[in-house]
């Protein structure tokens, strides 16, 4: 067992709050999660054959990890930097990937999201956060 004093996360006792960078980081992952969860719903309630059930489950899934991944950034486990930009950037690709194969205008509009989420990530507050 892993003396607590080894734990890359903050302590239960240490009440500090995380810096705005990381908070808006959080917030954009969260809000990422939640449209994720949305749209896995609509593909569900689509009811066109068992494949549209499996692709919205495999969603619920995803959007439950990156859910994950903002509560670890709140916790400051430093796993969570990472895996922050690795979505924001996974996010960013796809929207702009959609956009471009004729997808509506407005996907432009919420390429900002993840894009907000990157640069939050990767700030000297974050990064130092995560340092612990």
């Amino acid at each position: 067992m892993i003396p607590s004093s080894e734990h890359n996360g903050r302590s239960p006792a240490n009440h500090t709050v995380a810096p705005v960078a990381v908070m808006v980081a959080v917030g954009g992952t969260w809000m990422s999660s939640a449209a994720l969860l949305c749209v896995a719903i609509r593909v569900i309630a689509s009811g066109r054959d068992t494949f549209s059930a499996g692709v919205g489950a495999m969603l619920i899934i995803y959007a439950g990890l990156v859910g994950l991944v903002g509560w670890l950034a709140v916790k400051g486990q430093s796993v969570a930097q990472g895996l922050l930009v690795a979505s924001g950037l996974l996010h960013l690709v796809v929207l702009v990937s959609m956009q471009r194969s004729g997808g509506p205008v407005w996907f432009w509009g919420l390429a900002i999201l993840p894009a907000v989420v990157t640069v939050a990530s990767v700030l000297p507050q974050c990064r130092a956060w995560f340092k612990g």
